[in-house]
């Protein structure tokens, strides 16, 4: 029998639903996207303090614009979505996403309130808050908000090739 890898081009494999690979891909390129994220979050937390901010409110600001830009790479990066509603789709990505968000900011928050470190350090706060939230936020956008998008490719059968 012909396994998925014999019969399916090397830049098509794992994206059959359901398959080990195809959700590794996916958790490494939504990692790697995460990984911008918490670069915007970090950058903009450092700036708006610096601006005279609180870290909570600045957390909240730097948040929110890591959000946007997680989405708009997730979605053309991780996903290949091509929905035209842009607006519904980031409404349903923050929303489902602030799941992941308020896990995150507890995270941050218990830190930065219980450790010295953290308190002085806040950008740890954010790799620890960004690192719990990544598992929510993975799981809720592709369940709830680019789903459609595995849909879009029809899995590849493990059946032999006539």
């Amino acid at each position: 029998m012909l396994k998925q890898q014999d019969t399916v081009p090397e830049r098509d494999r794992g994206r059959a639903a359901g398959s080990d690979f195809g959700m590794i891909r996916l958790a490494v390129k939504f990692g790697l996207v995460g990984a911008v994220g918490f670069v915007v979050d970090s950058a903009v937390l450092m700036a708006v303090i610096a601006s005279g901010l609180d870290p909570y409110t600045g957390r909240a600001v730097s948040f929110m614009v890591a959000v946007t830009t997680t989405w708009r790479l997730n979605r053309s990066f991780t996903f290949r979505d091509r929905d035209p509603r842009l607006l519904g789709q980031w409404v349903k990505f923050a929303t489902v996403n602030s799941i992941g968000g308020a896990v995150n900011y507890a995270t941050y928050a218990v830190l930065v309130s219980e450790t010295q470190i953290v308190a002085t350090w806040p950008v740890l706060g954010v790799v620890a808050g960004s690192l719990a939230g990544m598992v929510f936020n993975l799981y809720l956008s592709k369940r709830f908000v680019f789903g459609h998008a595995d849909a879009a490719e029809p899995p590849v059968p493990d059946s032999p090739v006539d």
